[in-house]
Formats: C-alpha cells, sequence, structure tokens
C-alpha cells in the first residue's frame, strides 16, 4: 500500500506542477500588455510557486481517495487486515512529506536570494514563508486530516467540506490579542513572584501562549472531538459518517466563528 500511496502522490504532484509550464506565457502576455507593470520573470516564478503549492496540499488531500472512489473499492480498503491508524499514516505521510519538502526547499531558496540581495518577491511569496515556520507546518497536517475525513465519508457534501475547512482557515486568518491590561498584570505578578524578565522576551512568551489558546487549541479541538468517529468506522454510508462528523464539529465551529467574529470587532 505504501509504493500505491506514493505513486498516487508523486503523479498527483506532477500533474500539479505542471502548470508552471503556463508562467513563460503568462509572463510574455502580460509584458506586453501592461509593460508599465514592470514586473520580472521571477516574480512570475514565485507567484506560481507560492500559489501552486498551496492548491497542491488540497488537491492531494482533496484526492487522497480518489482512486478508491473510482472503483468504488472504499469498503474493501476496510476489510483488509490494517490498522486504522496504519491506514490513517500510509494516506497522510507520502503527501504531508512532498507538501512539506516543496514547502521548506522553496523556503530555502527565499532565504539564500535574501542574502543575495535579490528583491522583487511577491507578496504570495512572502505570505508562503510567514507560514513556513514549524509551528505552522501543523496547517499542512490538518489539510491532510481533513481531506482523509473526507475520503471516509461523503466528500462531495459541501457543508462538510466548509466544516473541515473552517478550523484550517482560522489558524491561518486568526489573530491573537490580548488586552494590555492583562498583559501588565501578568508581567507585574511575573515580577513579583519570579524576578525581572525582559519586556521582549516577556511579549514573545504572552504571543506564544495567546496565539496557542486562542488561534491553535480551539483548531486542533475541533479534529480531537473526531477521533471517535474515526475509531468507529466501519462499512456503514459515508452520509452517515458526514452527519456524524458535522455533530460532533458544531460546538468547536461554533466557539471558532465567536472567537473570530469578537477578534474582527476589537471586543478584546
Amino acid at each position: 500500500m505504501w509504493k500505491k500511496e506514493i505513486t498516487d502522490t508523486l503523479k498527483q504532484t506532477a500533474l500539479v506542477l505542471s502548470f508552471l509550464l503556463l508562467m513563460p506565457m503568462i509572463y510574455l502576455v502580460n509584458h506586453f500588455r501592461f509593460p508599465e507593470a514592470d514586473l520580472s520573470f521571477l516574480w512570475y516564478i514565485d507567484w506560481g510557486i507560492s500559489f501552486l503549492i498551496s492548491f497542491l496540499a488540497l488537491y492531494l488531500a482533496y484526492n487522497m481517495f480518489s482512486s478508491e472512489d473510482s472503483d468504488d473499492a472504499l469498503n474493501y480498503i476496510r476489510s483488509l487486515p490494517v490498522n486504522k491508524w496504519k491506514l490513517l499514516a500510509i494516506k497522510i505521510l507520502p503527501r504531508l512529506a512532498v507538501t512539506l519538502l516543496l514547502v521548506f526547499t522553496y523556503r530555502y531558496q527565499i532565504e539564500y536570494r535574501f542574502t543575495l540581495g535579490v528583491a522583487g518577491m511577491s507578496q504570495s511569496a512572502m505570505l508562503l514563508h510567514r507560514f513556513t515556520f514549524l509551528p505552522n507546518t501543523g496547517i499542512f497536517l490538518m489539510i491532510m486530516i481533513a481531506g482523509f475525513l473526507l475520503g471516509i465519508s461523503d466528500r462531495k457534501n459541501p457543508f462538510l467540506v466548509v466544516a473541515l475547512a473552517i478550523p484550517v482557515l482560522y489558524m491561518i486568518l486568526g489573530e491573537a490579542t490580548i488586552p494590555r491590561s492583562m498583559y501588565v498584570n501578568t508581567y507585574h505578578w511575573w515580577y513579583g513572584h519570579f524576578g525581572y524578565m525582559s519586556h521582549n522576551v516577556w511579549r514573545s512568551m504572552i504571543f506564544l501562549l495567546t496565539t496557542f489558546l486562542q488561534i491553535y487549541l480551539p483548531a486542533i479541538i475541533s479534529f480531537i472531538v473526531l477521533i471517535p468517529v474515526f475509531k468507529s468506522w466501519d462499512a456503514s454510508s459515508g452520509k452517515i459518517r458526514s452527519q456524524r462528523i458535522l455533530k460532533r464539529m458544531a460546538a468547536p465551529l461554533t466557539l471558532i466563528i465567536a472567537l473570530f467574529t469578537l477578534n474582527q470587532l476589537h471586543v478584546f
């Protein structure tokens, strides 16, 4: 099974990355149509790669069970003497590894070009660079888990797709905030009990803790509550599993939407 999943992953990756062959044509067309823009070919390559890596993660996740769907073999997989957790790893790890390999390779060449003083980065390239730090690789893992859950249920259900996408989008778009009064009071409490600490160090600690509690924890909980659905995966209808997933995610998604709304209204 490992060989099949790795082969499928490489084929799907090659299909997505083949769109980079269109970059020279897009560059030439825009160069003649909008000469005043003065965008370099390197800018188009940056934009194309950053977009395709993001699209690749979504494409690999959504098509995780595409071959089983075409062969109507999902129930056959469940009949195999393979542990559910092992099957999860077989499906997710090759796709996650390919995505992270491309992400970190792209990040490395960006950093290398910065050392050479190369300018002209596209905004999309800089945005991707921001999300390649180790704590944020969890976003790609969440995408793959969402794709697996879609594959064993009803991935054509738009409500299920939206429900599984909300925690991932919240991890990307959500912003952690902490009231200044709370920041000051906690700093004075720390100073009173443990002594002096640099404000910069304290600010970083509070930011990391607040980010985890406000952003990552609610998103993680929305997937943790689905473990019983995964453990009880059997030959029952995918629509039934979809309903169970939506019911279990109702409360965590409500919390995420509330936190995001309050943040946008600057309540905190």
